[in-house]
């Protein structure tokens, strides 16, 4: 008997031609190196926000989704979550990191919104209605496909990198700079070879007989799974009995009660996603009786989050891993008792459900006011007030509230009253308004005492006045990683004036300002080398070059020579 198989599977799929596809994956490269270049925020305060989720989610949506009206879909969800993106943008943090970012729970949960909404929009097929049972084996073929394309772009990567060494073994050195050195570069690449062989494989028999494959030899893993979760549940009531807390020490923990009800709940969609499923019907009953005591572990996971929460507070990671407890019990109920005969016959009716129940957690908790950034400021200002917490407790709070909380952290923290705060808290609250985030860290967590702010000039440098080191100050704070503070420095000769490079622990990247005869600021911005740190063997990247014996010049107006490094000047406010 032949297999029956669902449609998106039993022939190749209609996709994009191979060169369109490649222009895609580099397009989203491309957009997504820019994140990494110091100063975007700058350039594109928040355009780059918004941008990102649309990239990534029309262009996955344009590789993977098989039909046109799937992939206008998939536009039209890109621009949703990339107005999320804009609406994270109060909660991006600047202290501490060279470029801003934006925080982890909300890249996270517009991932998860993105992914959810991808696989639910693989079953509209056409028409108003969801096709319901195409949705699993298109989650189970993407995953696997992604994978194999991954593997596939990255040994592309490794040819090319391997071809650059070649050529700089005999002196061509340029392919290497162009191609390993460069991030805009070398994304694109990656991405738009990934994206080739996602299209190459799923526009062809053998990819899709490929992809089926893997998933029956992966779906064996299941029994595995199964008798992990009953050996764990057979073992648990014993841990309990000598003492509630054995259930979260050294390798029982939260994290992984999730990580194992995800697996078994992955594996079970590879499983049972196709037909007929090729597990032995002992196989499939001994997974059935596994599925009843999965909801245990999400349930154990969220017992141990809220001990957590109880005694130290909301955090964004706990916050998450709460979101994660709530959805992964749901789908563990609905995957225990789904229609028993043929086993896991519900499967697609939980899938869709499972995803639905993700992108609306998801949604929930990307609108303001709920982000799980702001559950955690607020409640580590609560947190904040209470009288038994230790010296570093409170440097760990005030730490988080000043400098990794945004604009509602600051304020948080700056209208609490100090009647409600410890001596030790408000010296900590007034020396977090006077520092940097790293020199709060060296006096809080880096064993040393704050002392005053130090300046060393080269050898060959010009001197500094009283002046010039206030606006250089003003410049450096929040771009420069420096420690105790200690502020390097290298000033050169300008035919109108004087321009100084300051830098922190790395002397080939800072920031630049000139300043006219009179020492007043004419002009301010960054500096970074030409040359990837560590990669140019001519340039000795641990010894600072600017000294006496090396000569220091102006090339142009944005390049300075430094021994053997080009060093870019980047024009800044």
């Amino acid at each position: 008997m032949s297999e029956a198989l669902p449609p998106e599977t039993a022939s190749p799929q209609a996709t994009l031609p191979l060169p369109a596809a490649a222009l895609i994956g580099a397009a989203v490269g491309l957009v997504t190196s820019l994140y990494f270049e110091p100063g975007w925020e700058k350039v594109w305060p928040l355009g780059l926000l918004g941008l990102l989720p649309l990239a990534w989610t029309a262009g996955l949506g344009a590789v993977f989704l098989p039909t046109s009206r799937q992939r206008w879909g998939a536009l039209a969800l890109g621009a949703g979550l990339g107005v999320f993106g804009l609406l994270q943008a109060d909660l991006v943090v600047p202290e501490g990191s060279s470029f801003r970012y934006l925080n982890g729970g909300g890249w996270g949960l517009i991932a998860a919104l993105g992914l959810a909404g991808l696989l639910l929009l693989s079953g509209w097929e056409g028409g108003k209605r969801l096709s319901v049972r195409a949705i699993a084996p298109f989650a189970v073929s993407s995953f696997i496909t992604f994978v194999l394309a991954a593997l596939l772009g990255g040994l592309f990567y490794g040819l090319l990198a391997l071809a650059c060494g070649l050529l700089q073994a005999i002196g061509i050195t340029q392919p290497a700079k162009l191609i390993l050195n460069n991030v805009h570069v070398f994304l694109p690449l990656l991405l738009g070879a990934s994206a080739f062989f996602v299209t190459a494989i799923r526009a062809q028999p053998w990819g899709l007989n490929l992809t089926r494959t893997l998933a029956n030899v992966l779906g064996f893993l299941l029994p595995v799974a199964s008798g992990i979760v009953l050996l764990f549940a057979a073992a648990l009531p014993f841990a309990a009995l000598q003492n509630t807390e054995k259930l979260y020490q050294g390798f029982l923990s939260s994290p992984l009660y999730l990580t194992l009800t995800l697996a078994f709940g992955a594996l079970t969609l590879v499983a049972f996603a196709a037909k007929p499923v090729h597990l032995p019907r002992a196989a499939q009953q001994f997974s059935r009786w596994a599925a009843y005591l999965l909801p245990l572990y999400p349930g154990l996971a969220l017992y141990g989050l809220s001990v957590r929460i109880g005694q130290y507070g909301l955090t964004e990671s706990r916050l998450l891993g709460l979101i994660g407890a709530v959805w992964l019990l749901l789908s563990a109920l609905a995957l225990a008792f789904t229609r028993l005969k043929p086993a896991f016959a519900g499967l697609s009716r939980v899938t869709v459900g499972s995803l639905a129940g993700l992108a609306a957690l998801s949604l929930l908790f990307s609108v303001p006011g709920l982000r799980p950034m702001e559950w955690s400021a607020r409640s580590q200002a609560a947190r904040l007030t209470r009288s038994d917490l230790t010296t570093l407790q409170s440097a760990e709070i005030v730490e988080q509230l000043a400098y990794d909380s945004g604009s509602l952290g600051k304020s948080l923290l700056a209208r609490l009253p100090d009647s409600q705060l410890s001596e030790t808290a408000r010296n900590q609250r007034r020396r977090s308004g006077e520092m940097t985030f790293q020199q709060f860290r060296a006096a809080h967590f880096g064993g040393r005492a704050y002392v005053a702010e130090t300046w060393r000039l080269s050898e060959g440098s010009l001197p500094l006045s009283a002046a010039q080191k206030t606006e250089l100050k003003r410049l450096t704070t929040g771009k420069i990683s420096f420690g105790n503070p200690i502020y390097h420095a290298h000033v050169m000769p300008l035919s109108s004036g004087t321009r100084a490079l300051v830098y922190g622990f790395s002397w080939y990247e800072g920031i630049w300002a000139d300043f006219d005869a009179a020492g007043k600021l004419v002009g301010s911005g960054t500096f970074a080398s030409l040359e990837r740190p560590y990669q140019t063997q001519s340039i000795n990247w641990q010894q600072n070059p600017f000294n006496a014996s090396t000569r220091s010049e102006i090339l142009s107006v944005p390049v300075v020579k430094a021994g053997g490094a080009t060093l870019i000047l980047r024009e800044g406010k």
